[in-house]
């Protein structure tokens, strides 16, 4: 079982990777979002941030569709075997389902190895449709280079989609700390199962080794006693040969 643990530890520990990268991305996008609320910035600072957020969405991209060791695909749910996110008609769209992976660790214990991208990265609300954060950063963007800022109305505009763009990775942030507190647990469950299984194993080889020398110990009383048998069989044996009746007999 302790490869089955050691398999269940390489899947949580490079998903724990691909979303402490995914964290680090978000929190990029937050401080951009709050840069663009500066009124004094230029189109072409604006413009510089544009293609920052375009390279974060690139990135961000690879990270949803981050491999694992073997090849499958993290955030795929149960269909690792092909891409969780693909592009179509300019948006990023999740191609997997909502099923989770799990290996299983001990007689009793099956560990979950994958999240679903569709329930860590489809961030809904009853003000916000389904979407991801890729999406919604393109869509920011898009406003970024639509929107003239000197014009007021569209200045108006943009600052009420820049509050709710900043909402949105919000709540991606909070995703993604949930999901790496539920990764820890998963984790420590790991350990406590490997340190279970390694007792067990103790324990067991102890028994064994208690068996084997009780088996050694009943063989040398039994052969002890089938000693003294003989012995007294033997000492019969002498004192039959001296009586008058057996000496008649012979």
């Amino acid at each position: 079982m302790n490869m089955s643990i050691d398999t269940a530890n390489t899947q949580l520990n490079s998903e724990e990777e691909a979303l402490s990268s995914l964290t680090n991305l978000t929190d990029r996008l937050q401080e951009i979002s709050i840069s663009l609320g500066n009124v004094t910035f230029s189109d072409s600072v604006h413009e510089d941030f544009a293609i920052e957020m375009t390279e974060l969405v690139d990135m961000g991209q690879s990270l949803f569709n981050y491999q694992d060791t073997k090849g499958e695909y993290l955030f795929a749910g149960a269909q690792g075997g092909k891409p969780a996110y693909e592009l179509e008609a300019g948006r990023w769209v999740f191609k997997g389902d909502g099923e989770n992976r799990h290996v299983k660790v001990s007689t009793t214990f099956n560990v979950q190895v994958s999240d679903s991208g569709q329930d860590i990265f489809e961030i809904e609300s009853p003000l916000i449709p389904r979407d991801n954060i890729l999406n919604q950063t393109l869509d920011m963007i898009n406003d970024i280079r639509a929107l003239d800022m000197s014009i007021p109305a569209d200045a108006a505009t943009f600052e009420v989609r820049r509050e709710a763009y900043m909402g949105k990775v919000s709540n991606m942030q909070d995703s993604m700390r949930h999901s790496i507190s539920n990764l820890g647990a998963r984790m420590v469950n790991l350990d406590a199962v490997k340190e279970s299984n390694a007792n067990f194993k103790m324990n067991l080889s102890k028994a064994l080794s208690d068996v084997q020398d009780l088996d050694y110990a009943k063989a040398s009383s039994d052969l002890a006693k089938t000693q003294t048998a003989l012995e007294a069989s033997y000492a019969s044996f002498a004192k039959i040969q001296g009586m008058s009746l057996f000496n008649y007999i012979k």
